[in-house]
């Protein structure tokens, strides 16, 4: 046999393939799988099983799918160092699962853990909560009960993070569990992943939403092995730095920063705007075999993008000594179904087509106070990112142009029009039905 036809065997034996893709690196995957339509197939293959996201979060849900789905109706997102043993092909024993929510979602989701998690979760309160999951929903921890309120074994998600709002633990202690499971569920202020741009290193910032993991400073962490500190307080940081610096990652400055950032090329730590599914981030897509995705309203149209893609921030240094800081702003509306977080230069560039899509729909929405008929306008905000990706940089803010083509690229009239006289037929039909039981009460 030569060394061709050996090396196709082994390419064809996933017992073989698995012992030995897993020695490689992320990248070094990837290259794999350009050099012939062998290695492709089977760089295919270990990947459905290496990246398997029903298999990663069985350990804490009996239905994996049931939770994803939960996800895409809420815009839940899995982070801190859980994402990070998925994306990394790595496990820590001692870690849990730590979830981001939406301030408005957080009983939806603490519900669910409770009752639809299949692995017998209870609520377990800190000193500043009450023993009730409902009626503690916004007890958040002061900072001495925070060390309580999370496992200090995860302190990625320990501190005093921005727009935190509040941290509620469930604990499952099942006969045939080796351990106690631990889910954390972190109530963001503005939207989670605002809250995970606020942790102590770009180690930790990788998140997972129910379409795809996202690496958010790929070449660094997972090739370079670094994590660059962010904005960290040492005296507050340090044990979590250490630890991640036990697991094999150099910790990085803010002087080496610049300086990788400089020279280089291939790193992700280049300054300057950047956005969730950019070039620099790593976007592993998952399997979407049994995720539902919430029904949109009659005004809206089918979501066909992962809504997580639509954040944006800047990330540079102010002072050589001191760490890169990540600034964005708040991108919200009530005509929007999510936050989000957006650059300076891209909030420029969306605020007037919101705000003139805002006066038409706010009086709809005064007119038909049934949500179902609302339109929620987060495509919107998808077109807007795609145009300002068109537009020079020059002529932003917004120019007429773009201005034209998002508006070409909105929902037609008569469609939208159909809808609402359908919605005052039944409306009416109700009205005399209503009438009619009245009468014959009389």
């Amino acid at each position: 046999m030569g060394q061709v036809e050996l090396l196709y065997a082994i390419l064809d034996k996933p017992l073989l393939t698995d012992v030995l893709f897993g020695h490689f690196s992320a990248a070094e995957i990837i290259r794999m799988s350009w050099t012939c339509w062998a290695a492709r197939k089977s760089v295919q293959s270990y990947s459905s099983r290496a990246w398997s996201i029903d298999r990663h979060l069985r350990r804490f849900f009996r239905d994996p799918s049931a939770f994803r789905s939960l996800q895409a109706q809420t815009g839940t997102l899995i982070s801190g160092s859980n994402a990070l043993q998925f994306i990394d092909r790595t496990f820590y024993p001692e870690s849990d699962l730590d979830i981001y929510v939406f301030p408005r979602e957080h009983l939806t989701v603490g519900k669910w853990i409770l009752e639809e998690a299949g692995m017998d979760y209870a609520f377990q309160p800190n000193s500043s909560q009450d023993p009730d999951f409902e009626k503690a929903e916004f007890a958040a921890p002061d900072d001495d009960d925070e060390q309580d309120a999370m496992d200090v074994e995860d302190e990625e998600a320990v501190y005093r993070m921005k727009g935190m709002l509040g941290v509620f633990t469930f604990i499952s202690q099942m006969d045939d569990l080796v351990a106690p499971l631990k889910v954390q569920m972190i109530v963001t202020q503005v939207c989670p992943l605002d809250t995970v741009l606020s942790f102590h290193s770009t180690v930790v910032m990788n998140i997972i939403s129910y379409q795809a993991a996202y690496c958010l400073f790929a070449w660094t962490t997972l090739e370079d092995r670094h994590g660059v500190v962010v904005e960290a307080k040492k005296t507050r940081h340090e044990a979590a730095l250490a630890k991640y610096a036990a697991r094999g990652f150099h910790i990085v400055s803010g002087e080496e920063a610049k300086c990788d950032e400089n020279h280089r090329h291939r790193s992700s730590l280049r300054f300057g705007e950047r956005w969730v599914d950019d070039r620099l981030t790593w976007v592993i897509p998952l399997d979407m075999t049994n995720v539902n995705l919430p029904a949109p309203t009659l005004g809206t149209p089918n979501a066909t993008f992962d809504p997580v893609t639509l954040n944006s921030w800047t990330f540079g240094l102010k002072y050589v000594e001191n760490p890169p800081v990540i600034q964005c702003r708040c991108l919200s509306s009530k005509l929007l179904r999510f936050n989000y977080i957006a650059s300076h230069s891209f909030l420029r560039f969306a605020r007037p087509v919101l705000h003139m899509t805002g006066s038409t729909e706010y009086k709809k929405r005064e007119e038909y106070p049934n949500s179902e008929f609302w339109t929620w306008w987060d495509f919107l905000v998808l077109n807007c990112k795609e145009c300002y990706f068109r537009e020079p940089k020059k002529t932003r803010p917004i120019s007429d142009i773009i201005r034209k083509r998002i508006e070409d690229s909105l929902p037609k009239a008569p469609r939208f029009i159909s809808r609402i006289r359908r919605y005052r037929r039944v409306m009416q039909a109700d009205e005399h039905e209503q009438e009619d039981e009245n009468e014959q009460t009389a």
